[in-house]
């Protein structure tokens, strides 16, 4: 389930997919004909559109984010740093994008069966015993975990509806081959170089006569391709606190080209050859001196692209339904009605 979703429209989809399976819980309401809907009564920690998330989902999300999170901070986390990463404001919003899929997905009338539901429970792992699906399994992991089966069912059910809603996405997108072949030759065109840059208006050091514009043009005679040559640059740089940087494989396309938002010609410089492999040029701005060496350049074989078209056209595919699933889920939160409960969430999520 997971996997056929993976790349396909974004954060969105597997963040809610994986938010629940990842918990491991039971349920039985599919199965016997005491089976209800709906969400159990109690502490809220929002609404959204009306309809509750609960504190039992609330603290559970919160546990696996701060989980993840000491996972990556050495196994502890503060107050301080739950304040910082706003930890809080952020599993509450995850929560509320997973209540906007599902409510999008059922109003569009896509409503799972009863089988469909029991079907995908019974493939679950968590629930198998000798590979076989195993009532007294599922109860004890249910009852472990604080889950009523409504409530897993629900989950289920919407799960399953969202799946569906998310692959109407696919089916609105086109690539055409022009887009490919213009991907193609943009994703090809590759650039690596090495860059210094200094704060143009950085105070005057007592360990260096330079300034950074002299630095700068000092370094640029000094940079080459070799690793070896950027000791004695990063000697001469140290009273500015800065060193050379490598940077590979760029492209027109990249999301972020290193130097370029202090010199916005330098794009340009880069992909039209202005500067040859092993030449150095100097930039100047008003917040930064710039010194960059071209190490190497790599240009598009059309003569490939043929064997690389489809990789190139899913690509496309790809980004085109992660911009509509944004785009779709902006007007659902632009119109949805979200109600924290600022004693659960914080205040935080009321000033966002």
């Amino acid at each position: 389930m997971i996997g056929s979703m993976r790349g396909k429209v974004g954060g969105y989809v597997i963040v809610g997919i994986i938010g629940f399976i990842a918990l491991v819980f039971a349920f039985e309401g599919v199965f016997g004909p005491k089976a209800t809907r709906g969400l159990h009564e109690g502490s809220l920690a929002g609404k959204v559109n009306g309809e509750p998330i609960t504190i039992s989902d609330y603290n559970k999300a919160l546990e696996r984010k701060t989980e993840y999170l000491k996972g990556m901070l050495g196994g502890k986390i503060s107050d301080e740093q739950m304040k910082m990463f706003r930890i809080r404001e952020g599993v509450f919003q995850e929560l509320v994008q997973q209540k906007l899929m599902a409510q999008a997905a059922l109003d569009s009338g896509r409503m799972p069966s009863d089988e469909a539901v029991r079907e995908e429970i019974m493939k679950l792992p968590y629930f198998l015993k000798d590979g076989k699906f195993d009532p007294a399994q599922y109860r004890a992991v249910l009852e472990a975990n604080r889950y009523t089966t409504a409530m897993f069912e629900k989950m289920i059910r919407e799960q399953l509806a969202v799946e569906e809603w998310t692959r109407g996405f696919a089916n609105q997108v086109r690539v055409s081959d022009a887009e490919a072949k213009e991907e193609y030759l943009s994703s090809k065109n590759q650039r690596s170089y090495k860059i210094v840059s200094i704060p143009a208006q950085m105070p005057k050091s007592d360990k260096t006569d330079l300034t950074p514009k002299t630095a700068v043009e000092k370094v640029a005679g000094m940079l080459k391709a070799d690793k070896k040559a950027d000791v004695p640059v990063d000697s001469l740089l140290k009273p500015f606190g800065v060193t050379v940087r490598e940077v590979d494989d760029v492209t027109p396309g990249s999301p972020s080209i290193v130097g370029v938002a202090d010199h916005p010609e330098m794009a340009k410089d880069l992909f039209n050859d202005s500067i040859p492999v092993g030449k150095t040029k100097v930039y100047e701005s008003s917040t930064r001196m710039t010194a960059i060496l071209v190490t190497a350049v790599k240009k598009p074989d059309l003569a490939k692209f043929e064997t690389d078209k489809s990789e190139t056209m899913n690509q496309i595919r790809s980004r085109k339904e992660r911009e509509l699933m944004n785009d779709v889920m902006k007007k659902l939160t632009d119109k949805a009605s979200i109600d924290p409960n600022p004693a659960v969430v914080g205040e935080q999520t009321e000033s966002a």
